[in-house]
């Protein structure tokens, strides 16, 4: 039994060691965390930038056939009730694969709306004003960060890894990676063209999804690997108890 509990701690301690995140992850993070607070705190004290409204009116000045259709469409599909359909969809589609790691992961990539959610309140930054851009709906309030913009970023993000996880064919990968890069410009551009948004609230969005979708990622890799080495563990650790409790032939003393 002692040799079995000593195989179960170094397998734990190998475990502890793999799963935690590399320098690579944590330089990510910071610099991400970094970035979106700064911005934040500007946009907390100042209503928009110069560049702002600069970006914004070129934006809106934009004259080719097709881009205004393209943008809304682009926009409509990570809105609110599109984006409970691609949460239905992905999950349920994981769960009748029986990916349910997967499915348990994508579900919890929805936080991107709770971190996004709380900014808003924090910063408390108004939509642009139909005074200084065009605007197509003077029904929401709140601009900082865009939710359109963190959504397709951080849970569509994590959809792309799915696919990524579950095919190993090339084409199909870049095709579904190629469309998603597609649909963060199209959605950030849109939201600005609506005069939903400032380009500092897209930018905001980016970097919010980019936060949660590398932090769900990792922590679904993370928890794959551990379960990896926790199942080895056991395996070498029965191995292990099983040599202990080889019962050993007993010696009759002779008559």
């Amino acid at each position: 039994m002692t040799e079995w509990l000593a195989a179960v701690r170094r397998e734990a301690v190998a475990a502890a060691r793999h799963i935690r995140p590399g320098p690579g992850a944590m330089l990510l993070w910071l610099g991400l965390v970094a970035g979106l607070s700064v911005i934040t705190a500007f946009a907390a004290g100042s209503e928009y930038f110069a560049w702002d409204l600069w970006l914004a009116r070129k934006i809106q000045a934009i004259d080719l056939a097709g881009f205004t259709r393209a943008t809304t469409f682009a926009t409509e599909l990570s809105g609110p009730d599109a984006s409970v359909a691609w949460f239905l969809g992905a999950v349920g589609g994981l769960l009748l694969l029986r990916r349910f790691r997967l499915a348990l992961f994508m579900a919890a990539a929805t936080w991107t709306h709770l971190i996004g959610g709380s900014l808003k309140l924090l910063v408390d930054r108004m939509r642009p004003s139909p005074e200084l851009v065009e605007r197509v709906s003077l029904k929401e309030r709140l601009s900082y960060p865009s939710g359109h913009t963190e959504w397709v970023v951080g849970f569509e993000g994590f959809l792309v890894f799915v696919v990524w996880q579950l095919t190993p064919n090339r084409l199909i990968r870049y095709l579904v990676a190629g469309a998603w890069v597609t649909h963060i410009a199209l959605t950030g551009v849109g939201r600005v063209d609506q005069g939903l948004h400032w380009p500092s609230d897209v930018l905001a969005g980016l970097l919010v999804g980019a936060l949660t979708l590398s932090i769900t990622a990792w922590a679904y890799l993370a928890s794959q690997r551990a379960a990896m080495i926790a199942r080895q563990g056991a395996a070498r650790g029965a191995s292990v108890l099983a040599e202990t409790d080889i019962p050993r032939e007993r010696t009759v003393p002779g008559n």
